[in-house]
Order: C-alpha cells, then structure tokens, then sequence
C-alpha cells in the first residue's frame, strides 16, 4: 500500500547503514539529495530502513511510527530532521557528535559548539585558509580505524555568510561529482574574483551548497582526532566546577496536563516556564550544572504520548561576536562531556544499547579514551578573524 503511494525512490550510505526514502513528491526527494548528495547508492544496495514521506496526505511513516501534519510546510521541516534522527539511531560503527570537524596536515580539528555560536562562519574561514572541509554538523569518530571521518553533508547558509568569509563568488559548477565523496580531493583551488556565482539550490532562507562548490579542492578525508575546540559563549560559560546552571529549551507538538510538573520533578531540574506568545508549547528549563536530564524527559513524553519536535541547548544571550575571543586549556574529562551533551543517538540508539549494554558510561570511557589522544581547547568566541587566527596558530604551530 505505502509502495503504491510512494512511486520515487532514493538510497543512501551513512556509513555501516543503508536507507532508502520514498516518496510521492518528486520535489522532496531533490531537496533531501541537495543535502546528502554525497551520500547517495544505487537502488541495489539492500535497505536496513525505509522511510515513507506522503506528501500529499501530510504523512510520514518513520521506524513504524506514522506521523500526521496538517500542511505539507510542516511535513518538510519534520522529515528532514526525523529521517537523520532515525538514520544517527541505528549507526553502530561510528559515534556521532553535532560538531564541525575540518584538518590541518592530516589532523583533525573537532569543533563541538551549540546553534548560534558562529561554528559553519568559523569552519568556512578556516576552509578559505586552507584547511580541508570534513562536516560543519556531524563528527564521526570512526570505532574501529580510531580516526574522524567525513560526513560531508552539504552546508546550510545564508549569502551574507559566505560574504562575511570572502567567498563572494561561487564556481558554476563543482570539480567534483555527488559520488565522489570517496576521494580525497587535494589542493585549495582558485580564489578571489572571476568566479560567477550561479544559481543554487535553497531551502528557508539558506543556500544549500557543496562545500567543493564553495571552495574547490577542501573535502578532506579520514584522519586521527588531533584537536577538540569547544566553542563556547563568555556570558555562560566557566570551567570545571565554576560552569553555571544551564538552560534548556523544549519544543513540543502540544502541551498536555501534568507535564510542567512531572518535568519539574526530575532530579536536576531546577525550574521549567513557558514561553509565552509562541506558536508551539515551548518550556524553558534551567538545570543543574553537570544534569543529564534530556533522556528521562524523553520518557515522559513518550509516556504522554507526545512528541518533541526541537531541544534547543545553550544560554540565554547570543554571543558577542565584536568582542576579543580567547582560547584556554580544557581537560581530557571536560572535553569528554562536552562531546557526550552532544551524543547523536539518544538514549535509544544502536551504539548505546547493543555495542554497550545501555551503559552511558561504556560510551563515556570509549570517547574518553579517544580524546586522551587529543589536545582539548575551550574557545570563547568573539571577532571572526581573531577566532581562526588563534586557531591557525594552535594547529599549524605558529
């Protein structure tokens, strides 16, 4: 039945997982390629997943679960984001961290940050100086070769981005090919004036570009972990046992009675409000310096049978972006949590409950264990050019 709704059809690699995606909307599934291009397969590689998105009923059928919306706006904005959350669950061969990862001399250089901390402005100054591109959203820390591999997704940004960073002029065509991701590509390619920028696919008010496209010759490939740079806000952040109470937000399909209070109680917590005047239920939570509270909200939902839509972490100002940015020394233990709070997976994934038991300090001593091979840095943002400069003298010895 769900076959005959979902004539168009499309596979792809994340590593150790296959998926295929199909649809009734043509313009959907060019859309999710723009942004996994690199990650496509032929039809003949056997699917561990299949992921229906009826567009025209406002259907999507992710790991058995059917959801409902009732504009079809409302079913992009969710596949998208459902579809990688179901495909990050059942990776087992790499662990995953939303961190931007690029390399300097066959090193890598892992960037975890929070939305909004300047991390894909950052990684693309860095790439314009000559470093090699692996992710701005995910970094995967390879189990089995213990080293950080590409997940070249193809970056979201705004025009005004790519002008902040001097890339003012796109090639009209990428050097490479969407299935070349395979290869290491070398050499820093052309730069300044001469290249035209040609129209380009968008989504929001972003541009959904390669990053060969943006700067030729800069996907780098695998290599060992070398650095972890913590971006981080001064307004909300301390080291060690000075870091302040965090704050949280939840988006949520809808609110239901009793939820405020049972959220209130988990061990942690120390105060939930709601946002007001905002379309969706939003909560605001402020926890516990050190809490892992995400997981058992997780559970109360589910057992209220609703449905998170976003988790927003971070403080509550912006970061200033015009004032002087430092880089301090961070240790192994805190760079380890830092990466933990951004584990891609949740409590349920395939890493977590099969390849340790459900043991969240299984998973801690592995990248614990990783990351003693590293230097680890806390940086509080700032100025652009003074932020990659301190990086480019970190790495490059300078």
């Amino acid at each position: 039945m769900l076959e005959d709704r979902t004539p168009y059809r499309d596979s792809y690699r994340f590593f150790d997982t296959v998926v295929a995606i199909r649809s009734d909307s043509r313009k959907f599934l060019e859309l999710f390629a723009g942004m996994y291009q690199r990650f496509r397969v032929d039809g003949r590689n056997q699917a561990q997943a299949t992921y229906y998105v009826i567009a025209e009923d406002g259907v999507l059928v992710v790991d058995d679960e059917i959801l409902i919306f009732d504009d079809r706006e409302s079913l992009v904005d969710r596949a998208y984001e459902c579809i990688l959350d179901s495909v990050v669950a059942r990776i087992r061969s790499h662990i995953l961290v939303h961190a931007g990862v690029i390399s300097w001399n066959g090193q890598a250089v892992v960037l975890p940050a929070y939305s909004g901390h300047g991390k894909t402005t950052l990684i693309l100054e860095l790439v314009r100086r000559g470093f090699k591109f692996l992710s701005d959203e995910i970094a995967a820390f390879d189990r089995q070769r213990r080293q950080v591999a590409p997940f070249p997704r193809n970056l979201r940004v705004r025009p005004g981005t790519l002008a902040l960073c001097g890339h003012t002029d796109l090639p009209s065509r990428s050097p490479s090919s969407p299935d070349s991701s395979s290869r290491s590509l070398r050499g820093s390619g052309p730069e300044g004036p001469g290249r035209h920028f040609a129209p380009a696919t968008s989504w929001r008010d972003k541009l959904i570009l390669d990053i060969e496209r943006i700067q030729p010759g800069s996907l780098g490939g695998p290599c060992p972990g070398g650095y972890v740079i913590v971006l981080s806000n001064p307004a909300d952040s301390r080291k060690g046992l000075d870091e302040p109470d965090r704050t949280l937000h939840i988006v949520l399909e809808r609110g239901t009675g009793g939820l405020v209070q049972e959220i209130q109680g988990i061990a942690g917590v120390k105060d939930v409000s709601s946002v007001p005047d905002v379309p969706l239920p939003v909560f605001r939570l402020c926890i516990e310096r050190g809490a892992l509270v995400t997981p058992r909200i997780e559970e109360i939902c589910r057992g209220q049978g609703v449905r998170i839509l976003n988790v927003i972490k971070g403080g509550e100002h912006s970061p200033d972006f015009q004032a002087s940015p430092r880089l301090e020394p961070l240790s192994s233990a805190e760079a380890t949590m830092e990466l933990i709070r951004r584990f891609r997976g949740g409590p349920n994934s395939a890493l977590l409950q099969q390849e340790h038991q459900g043991s969240a300090a299984q998973l801690f001593l592995e990248v614990a264990d990783m990351v003693s091979e590293m230097e680890c840095y806390r940086l509080l943002v700032g100025r652009l050019n003074e932020m990659a400069d301190l990086v480019c003298d970190l790495v490059r010895g300078e």
